[in-house]
C-alpha cells in the first residue's frame, strides 16, 4: 500500500469529500476516512469520486451558462456589480462558479440560486 503523502489528501481526497458536502451529505466521506473495512472503503470512496465527477460537470454547465448570459450583455466596465441567477444552479456549487468566474467578468459578479429547489 502506497504511503499518504500531503498532496495526496490536499489534491485527489478532499476535493472528493468536500463535492459530496456540496452536492449531498459529507458523512460519505467520513465514513470512507474512517472505514476499518477496505471493500467498505472502496465502496464510499467510489462514490466520492461519483460526487466529483457530478461536481465538475455541474460546475462547466453553470460556468458557461453565466458566461453565455454576461456575453449577451452589453457591460460598462464603471459598473459596480452584474448578479447573474438561474433556477437550476446548484447552492453548493454557485459560490465556486463566481469565483472563477470573477478573473472574466469585469464587475462584481454575485450569483444567486434557487435555495428552495434543493
Amino acid at each position: 500500500m502506497k504511503r499518504l503523502q500531503a498532496s495526496d489528501l490536499g489534491f485527489t481526497v478532499a476535493p472528493r469529500i468536500n463535492a459530496a458536502g456540496r452536492l449531498s451529505d459529507i458523512s460519505q466521506g467520513i465514513r470512507c476516512l474512517l472505514s476499518e473495512d477496505m471493500n467498505d472503503a472502496r465502496r464510499y470512496a467510489q462514490t466520492l469520486e461519483e460526487f466529483n465527477i457530478k461536481r465538475r460537470e455541474e460546475q462547466t454547465r453553470m460556468q458557461d451558462e453565466a458566461l453565455a448570459i454576461v456575453e449577451g450583455q452589453t457591460i460598462d466596465e464603471s459598473q459596480f456589480a452584474i448578479v447573474l441567477y438561474d433556477e437550476t444552479w446548484h447552492e453548493g456549487i454557485v459560490g465556486i462558479v463566481a469565483g472563477s468566474s470573477k478573473k472574466r467578468i469585469s464587475a462584481r459578479a454575485p450569483y444567486l440560486q434557487n435555495q428552495a429547489a434543493y
